[in-house]
């Protein structure tokens, strides 16, 4: 690998301050509550400065939501080597999301809304959007593609068209998430439940959906 220039070593350093710093306001007070002055007072930069390395405000969204979506990405690959049948690479992705939403459950509930900010940014000049549509993108083929494998191995139905059940169970997990990071606790603790117990019989009703019996 070419070692980079101090300059670049410079532009990378910066970059991660802008987005870390981002992330945390984004985080704590929500994405419409943050302006271009908070993020550049409290990351002592010139508003000039950020819009070099960033287009607009909804391209720190996304640079943000990328990073969350990579560490997502890198505990689902690392959980899912794990499993011996398609199946149980299935169980443990999800398992992984599940992990993800305990340790960054402010991360979350941001990307809750990649949805409205893509549709409120379309014809915009955002690259770090390209760049997370296409890591999304990557993600949804890999948990397909094991899916496919269950099916091969013998481990999921057989009888189950693979693509409709795999976005169909895949839009179940995380809206099922999504759910649970914009209601807090007030959704268990109004019915008495217990949180953790909830969450797994939830993931394990729906993987007993497609398995092999």
């Amino acid at each position: 690998m070419k070692e980079l220039t101090r300059q670049e070593k410079e532009r990378l350093e910066r970059e991660n301050i802008i987005v870390s710093t981002a992330e945390d306001l984004f985080c704590k007070y929500g994405f419409e509550k943050v302006s271009m002055d908070n993020l550049a007072k409290e990351c002592e930069f010139t508003k000039r400065t950020i819009y070099r390395y960033f287009t607009c405000k909804e391209d720190l969204f996304f640079a943000v939501s990328l990073r969350g979506y990579k560490n997502l990405f890198k505990m689902i690959q690392s959980e899912s080597q794990k499993g011996n049948t398609g199946f149980e690479k299935i169980r443990l992705s999800y398992y992984a999301y599940y992990n993800y939403f305990c340790n960054f459950p402010e991360m979350v509930q941001l990307t809750n809304t990649c949805g409205v900010i893509k549709s409120n940014s379309e014809g915009m000049n955002i690259p770090y959007r390209d760049k997370f549509t296409d890591l999304d993108k990557c993600l949804f083929e890999e948990l397909i593609k094991i899916f496919r494998e269950g099916k091969t191995d013998g481990s999921i139905r057989s009888d189950l068209e693979i693509s409709t059940l795999a976005l169909s169970s895949i839009f179940v997990v995380t809206g099922f998430f999504q759910m649970l990071s914009l209601s807090g606790n007030t959704y268990t603790n109004y019915f008495g439940l217990d949180k953790e117990a909830f969450i797994k019989f939830t993931i394990e009703m729906l993987l007993d959906s497609f398995k092999h019996q």
